[in-house]
């Protein structure tokens, strides 16, 4: 979802943005979009060797900016 609004809303190319979810792990080579969900950050079990390589990658990456929906899934400093 959060894939087609980036393309319908921004001039970003297909190749700018990787997906790293549980339906879907794109190589993120030369993307600078990553779209991911709490689940996949916070992982803290085995993963699979891709997934492994891929949060890997995401870690030594610079972002400058995050975008967070889904408050839900946060938890309240009270």
């Amino acid at each position: 979802m959060f894939c087609l609004q980036f393309k319908m809303w921004s001039t970003v190319d297909d190749s700018m943005i990787c997906r790293f979810t549980s339906d879907a792990k794109d190589k993120p080579m030369g993307c600078s979009i990553c779209i991911s969900t709490y689940s996949m950050l916070g992982h803290t079990t085995k993963r699979s060797w891709e997934a492994e390589k891929v949060m890997e990658w995401l870690q030594t990456q610079e972002w400058g900016l995050m975008l967070l929906d889904g408050q839900w899934c946060v938890r309240s400093a009270g």
